[in-house]
């Protein structure tokens, strides 16, 4: 699935947080205005990116399973309740 929408610094910061909790599940941390529907982007070892999830809150705990080595990285997104991207967050990532 493409990027819907490129990076753009939002009025509140659009950084993430990617924690390792075990390595089975990551916990997505971000910011928001709440005014908006967060959606959450994946990609495993620089493969297409894949929306996961949709008005997502934060923490968002992503818990599918990749094998030892792998690089998972996400990115966030705000759309409006129109489904127009208002900003995109730069890319966070980590090796389980």
């Amino acid at each position: 699935m493409a990027i819907s929408c490129s990076y753009s610094t939002p009025a509140s910061s659009s950084a993430i947080v990617v924690d390792l909790l075990v390595a089975k599940a990551r916990a997505i941390s971000f910011s928001h205005d709440r005014t908006g529907i967060m959606h959450v982007y994946r990609r495993a070892n620089s493969n297409p990116w894949a929306r996961i999830a949709v008005n997502a809150a934060s923490p968002f705990v992503d818990e599918d399973a990749f094998a030892p080595g792998t690089l998972v990285e996400y990115r966030v997104e705000q759309h409006s309740v129109q489904g127009h991207c208002l900003w995109s967050s730069a890319v966070a990532g980590t090796q389980v």
